[in-house]
């Protein structure tokens, strides 16, 4: 799985890049990456704190959750990419939403039903995302 999990982040990595090139050049602003076990959705634009990508939607393998992936990414896309911002939308997972927070995000919006949280949206501005060492 070792195998798996590298050949698509090395493609994940890829595709993040040539999002942020189209972005950067105005020819994209949203588009689905889709590697074999993993699609993200993402919305690129300028805001006020300047270039915020947002993953609107993220689905990664069952296999392939709680092995780093969207760690490895975050972290990439923080280091390597020329955002501000980076936004997570619509997150239903609290063990995602918990990780999220710990590494620098802030909640930014919150969705309750019947006194229960649904979903939360969070955001980080750059340099505020945590790294593991």
């Amino acid at each position: 799985m070792k195998k798996t999990l590298e050949k698509n982040l090395i493609a994940m990595r890829e595709l993040f890049r040539e999002f942020a090139s189209l972005f950067k050049e105005g020819k994209r602003s949203t588009k689905w990456l889709k590697t074999p076990r993993c699609q993200i959705y993402v919305r690129a634009r300028y805001i006020e704190s300047g270039a915020e990508l947002c993953l609107a939607s993220i689905d990664i393998d069952e296999k392939l959750q709680g092995r780093g992936m969207l760690t490895e990414l975050i972290t990439f896309i923080q280091s390597e990419l020329e955002f501000d911002v980076i936004s997570v939308e619509s997150i239903l997972s609290p063990r995602l939403s918990s990780f999220l927070e710990r590494n620098g995000f802030q909640l930014t919006y919150q969705s309750v039903e019947f006194g229960r949280i649904v979903a939360r949206n969070v955001t980080a501005v750059k340099n505020s995302v945590k790294t593991r060492s």
